[in-house]
């Protein structure tokens, strides 16, 4: 069961345990009015399922079946990633947790939060289909060289698509709008303000906080505190202009809890890992 806790203004969750029967009593409560109006005081009388024990078993277990071939076919790509050496410097994990706060701070529920930030870990999955050596050359990248970087989008959307899973249909989504801009600047389809959808807009946000922070063929990674200079105010290559002003407006009020994220020891020791497998 999700549950949730304030904090600095915005709403955070965390995951509670239950068991089974515990989840279908408080999922299956309905309300017995008493007489006095709809003002009047409430009972509640426990749901008791009507179907046979095997099929609810049966259910439960299609249901568990379906998590774990998704999980399978998540893990598969990310081992692809790994092989092809294009997995992000700090691992998945911080913009996962990161994209989940901050969705989470705009009021989106837990659930499709949760939705956003599993999709997260495969926004750039895509690269599978660049070449290695253009992904990681130190120097500025030819007009062509930049084209070719452009398309994971399009590769990455096309890895996803054609699944029935809401999580991959969310990756997929993902995949091919995450480097869309507010102001309509961003590839590859030019998507400006609405057009682009919240969750995207959510990742373009704290993927450009990930890459900056993280290790790059062309540059040291940026402290927290250069990273949301560049996001808040801008430098050469960056502009609030290319976020929502509302998802701006949350990262400001949690800045500090994702700066936890990425200051925790497991991503400092990721990161510290991927610096020293550079090549000099």
């Amino acid at each position: 069961m999700l549950t949730e806790r304030r904090h600095q203004g915005c709403t955070q969750a965390r995951i509670a345990s239950s068991t089974p029967g515990e989840r279908g009593r408080r999922a299956g409560k309905v309300e017995s009015s008493t007489t006095g109006g709809p003002w009047a005081k409430r009972t509640v009388a426990p749901f008791r399922p009507t179907l046979a024990p095997a099929v609810w078993a049966s259910v439960s277990g299609l249901q568990r079946d379906a998590a774990s071939h998704e999980r399978r076919y998540l893990e598969m790509i990310q081992q692809l990633e790994v092989w092809q050496g294009q997995a992000s410097v700090a691992g998945s994990e911080p913009i996962r947790i990161s994209s989940f706060l901050l969705a989470r701070c705009l009021g989106i529920d837990n659930l499709a939060a949760g939705m956003i930030a599993a999709a997260a870990s495969l926004r750039d999955i895509g690269n599978l289909g660049v070449p290695s050596e253009i992904l990681r050359q130190p120097g500025p990248l030819s007009s062509q060289e930049w084209r070719l970087v452009q398309r994971h989008t399009i590769v990455g959307a096309t890895l996803l698509g054609g699944s029935d899973s809401p999580m991959i249909k969310m990756a997929s989504q993902l995949a091919l709008t995450h480097h869309e801009r507010w102001d309509g600047t961003g590839y590859p389809r030019g998507l400006s303000g609405e057009e682009i959808p919240l969750a995207a807009r959510v990742l373009a946000l704290t993927d450009q906080y990930d890459a900056l922070r993280g290790c790059r063929p062309h540059r040291t990674p940026r402290t927290h505190r250069q990273a949301c200079k560049v996001l808040l105010i801008g430098d050469e290559r960056t502009s609030p202009r290319h976020f929502d002003r509302e998802v701006l407006k949350a990262f400001a009020k949690i800045h500090h809890e994702i700066e936890s994220v990425y200051e925790s020891p497991s991503t400092r020791a990721r990161t510290n890992q991927a610096e020293r497998q550079e090549p000099a």
